[in-house]
């Protein structure tokens, strides 16, 4: 009857315990089929790696992606420029200038995905509605009137008045305080004052 113990396993690959087998010498190795390297690796074959591209090449494709327009997030940038600062590769990163704010963003070039570039754009989108929500008065270019003193107030109205062929009560409508500086509002001259 066999036993029921396992049999030890050999902790060798099956490329060590070949080359332990049989030994040969490493010079008449055949370093073009690419099957081992001189430390008894396995190595995929020069043919079926990827070739390495230069940084110019790396633009070329980028620059034919943006043409064909592959993603609608490219038509928020100009055209690719090849940038001076490197990728974790040590390979110059490809950058997009982006038309609304300028700002270049930059993308390695083992990269193809999208998505940093349309988060930028998002957030440029964003920007720019709040922007057109919130108008500011110097936007519409009203200038400011500086400090307001108020010991000339009551001479700032009675111009005013004179100048725009104004009745002085129109100084107390209600309307007319609402758009006045709070200064001026707060020490504008009486009913009585006026009259």
């Amino acid at each position: 009857m066999p036993t029921s113990r396992k049999r030890k396993k050999n902790n060798h690959t099956s490329l060590e315990s070949l080359a332990i087998s049989s030994p040969t010498n490493r010079d008449d190795t055949n370093e073009a089929d690419g099957d081992v390297n001189s430390h008894g690796e396995l190595v995929t074959p020069s043919s079926t790696q990827a070739p390495q591209t230069t940084d110019e090449e790396e633009l070329q494709r980028a620059r034919l992606t943006y043409t064909n327009g592959i993603s609608d997030s490219y038509q928020y940038y100009l055209t690719p420029e090849l940038s001076n600062q490197l990728d974790k590769h040590k390979r110059r990163m490809i950058t997009y200038p982006c038309r609304l704010c300028g700002q270049h963003i930059s993308r390695p070039t083992s990269d193809f995905s999208c998505s940093n570039l349309n988060k930028h754009v998002a957030g440029c989108l964003r920007k720019q509605n709040n922007s057109k929500k919130t108008h500011t008065l110097a936007s519409l270019g009203i200038k400011g009137t500086g400090e307001i003193n108020p010991k000339e107030v009551p001479q700032l109205c009675a111009v005013w008045c004179a100048e725009a062929a104004q009745p002085f009560s129109a100084l107390v409508d209600e309307s007319h305080q609402a758009i006045l500086h709070p200064t001026i509002v707060k020490h504008l001259p009486t009913r009585k004052a006026v009259s």
